[in-house]
């Protein structure tokens, strides 16, 4: 790992002091985020925060600096991406999908995350043999950064918003935009 991370052990060591820290405190950042704002704002801003802590991270290791950094900014990246992560998946689905889709909604999320998840794992089995060590960093910047830079531009032109939705009465519909819904009146009539 030393190597790979262009870090010595000692580096590394001072570097997981505060993995713990950023990783708690983006997290808990997410939630009140959350809560204030609503749930598409919370999975833009913490996706945004994961890759702006992801690029320190790497960046922070390959030009040695101060390996505290280094720990805070990968504990940050990992709080924000699984606050992002648990908005997406635990709240917001629940909010927006109507009751008789709920678990479909859901399998389909697991699905594409695991269809990711090994295509991602099946490059860099390829590429970790053949690119050199010092190289890996930018490897998973190339990895990472498409599929956040994507998923924050998806979230913000074609997601609504969830938040004080009546989980009850979710049809589905409450996201149609207004010409269709008045298309459809005028054929009905």
């Amino acid at each position: 790992m030393a190597k790979s991370a262009l870090m010595t052990e000692e580096e590394i060591t001072l570097a997981l002091f505060l993995y713990p820290v950023g990783n708690a405190l983006f997290t808990l950042i997410s939630g009140f985020v959350s809560d204030k704002f609503g749930r598409k704002v919370t999975i833009v801003a913490m996706s945004c925060s994961a890759l702006t802590c992801y690029l320190l991270f790497i960046f922070s290791g390959m030009f040695k600096w101060t390996p505290y950094l280094t720990g805070f900014a990968i504990g940050g990246f990992m709080g924000s991406y699984w606050g992002a992560g648990d908005t997406i998946g635990g709240i917001m689905f629940s909010e927006s999908t109507p009751t008789n889709l709920r678990s479909s909604v859901t399998v389909i999320n697991t699905l594409l995350n695991g269809v990711m998840g090994g295509l991602a794992t099946v490059i860099t089995m390829i590429l970790l043999p053949i690119i050199p060590e010092h190289m890996f960093g930018y490897m998973y910047l190339g990895l990472t950064v498409p599929g956040l830079v994507g998923a924050i531009v998806i979230m913000w032109l074609f997601v609504g918003e969830t938040r004080g939705l009546d989980l009850k009465t979710v049809t589905g519909t409450e996201w149609d935009k207004p010409k269709k819904v008045k298309e459809e009146q005028q054929d009905g009539e």
